[in-house]
């Protein structure tokens, strides 16, 4: 077993920008989003070409933004990647609006080990473990994946791999054996015959990146999906090295839900459990409203993409909007004290009515957090809450940077200055309580 792993990821989506100028140039709004990455310390380039698609494994050490956009192999594999994962989608929402709901839209995970290339011994187990699960895990994807001709299933791709499922008990001891004498490139012809498949191997021969893609993840629109894809790929992988299938095992003695539970305690090991979701129905959105029956949440306020709640809010959850709170918080401090504490001193009668307005602002979304956290507890209210109470809190402090530099507001500058991140504490705990 690996030490760690190596992950990449291809997100495509359909977004509109916040601001349409004419000419619509596309290769403009690649720019402005590896722009907003840079912003964020992220490594990343825009492709300048209006071509259709076009390799570029120069440039998957960074996030690369062009028609068909990948994610490589990190030079950094132990730093934080569920915060650069947010900060991508952060960068993203500053260009352009939430990406369309579109089946035309996947994601695609690449996977390498901490050597950086799977082991032949690697390759073989994982190989037999695709055949031996393709049933289960095919039931796991979204429906727009599962007959997806951009994705097919390994057997349906590779007509030799298909006759030897159909041959019964002999056509397994028969792919066993051609697994098992199999180098590398005779293992790409054998479990597939384009990269159009659900687990592309034609990256690890001796020109590829080494890695394994996974092309069944549905079209990603925020952080928590590309997460949880992410983290689904790279545990199941990890489980398939340490399985030993033999030719005499064909039968499958286990359900997808205690496959599942198998991924999740691969994803445990990897320290990516948090990363998942309880159940693959959550996983591939056919229940879409989680535990209990809990209504579905209306889309019209979702500001994430989640598709259910956990049984209850834990801490990883106030973890993870704790992170996003200060994140924000951060981000639009820097922006008033470059835009406004740097600037000319407001007027001291504006500013009054400024921080009353926002004062009632923080009330307000208070008011309307504990609301929707009541009667709708779910991660997409949570989110919600998040948003409308993190965005009053964090505006009302940072409207006072402005008035502290007024003297007669030192003294209450001074103090939320002081308490402002109990205070945000202290409103959140408030909804979650």
């Amino acid at each position: 077993m690996a030490d760690y792993y190596n992950f990449g990821i291809e997100i495509e989506l359909i977004s509109r920008p916040h601001t349409v100028r004419s000419p619509l140039v596309r290769i403009e709004y690649y720019e402005r989003l590896a722009a907003s990455l840079r912003k964020r310390a992220l490594s990343a380039q825009a492709d300048t070409s209006t071509e259709n698609y076009r390799k570029h494994t120069e440039h998957y050490d960074k996030w690369w933004i062009t028609r068909d956009g990948s994610l490589g192999d990190p030079d950094h594999p132990q730093r934080n990647w569920e915060d650069e994962i947010d900060t991508f989608w952060t960068a993203h929402k500053k260009v352009f609006h939430m990406p369309e709901q579109s089946s035309n839209c996947g994601s695609h995970v690449h996977v390498s080990p901490s050597g950086r290339r799977w082991s032949l011994g690697q390759l073989r187990n994982i190989a037999v473990g695709i055949v031996y699960f393709e049933a289960l895990i095919h039931a796991m994807l979204p429906a727009t994946r599962r007959n997806n001709s951009y994705c097919q299933k390994n057997s349906t791709s590779s007509s030799r791999l298909g006759s030897y499922i159909s041959g019964g008990q002999q056509g397994w001891r028969n792919f066993i054996a051609a697994v098992t004498g199999a180098n590398r490139e005779t293992l790409v012809t054998l479990m597939q015959s384009d990269r159009k498949v659900l687990w592309n191997f034609t990256h690890i021969v001796d020109e590829g990146i080494g890695s394994i893609e996974f092309r069944g993840g549905r079209g990603l629109r925020g952080e928590i999906r590309s997460k949880w894809w992410i983290a689904f790929a790279v545990s199941y992988l990890n489980l398939l090295c340490t399985l030993q299938l033999h030719s005499n095992q064909r039968e499958l003695n286990l359900s997808a839900d205690e496959l599942y539970k198998q991924i999740k305690q691969s994803a445990r090991g990897l320290d990516m459990s948090n990363s998942l979701p309880a159940s693959y129905q959550i996983l591939n959105n056919s229940r879409e409203t989680g535990v209990n029956s809990l209504p579905t949440y209306p889309s019209a306020v979702h500001h994430s993409d989640f598709a259910g709640p956990p049984p209850v809010y834990s801490s990883v959850y106030r973890d993870r909007i704790s992170r996003r709170i200060r994140a924000d918080a951060n981000e639009m401090s820097q922006v008033f004290h470059r835009d406004v504490v740097a600037g000319a001193d407001p007027s001291i009668p504006m500013m009054t009515i400024s921080l009353t307005l926002r004062s009632l602002q923080l009330l307000l979304g208070v008011v309307v957090g504990i609301i929707y956290s009541v009667h709708r507890p779910n991660p997409a209210a949570c989110t919600f809450a998040q948003v409308v109470v993190g965005f009053s809190v964090i505006t009302a402090l940072t409207c006072a940077v402005s008035s502290g530099r007024q003297r007669r507001f030192r003294s209450l500058w001074d103090l939320l200055e002081s308490h402002k991140w109990k205070l945000v504490a202290l409103v959140w705990e408030a909804l979650l309580a």
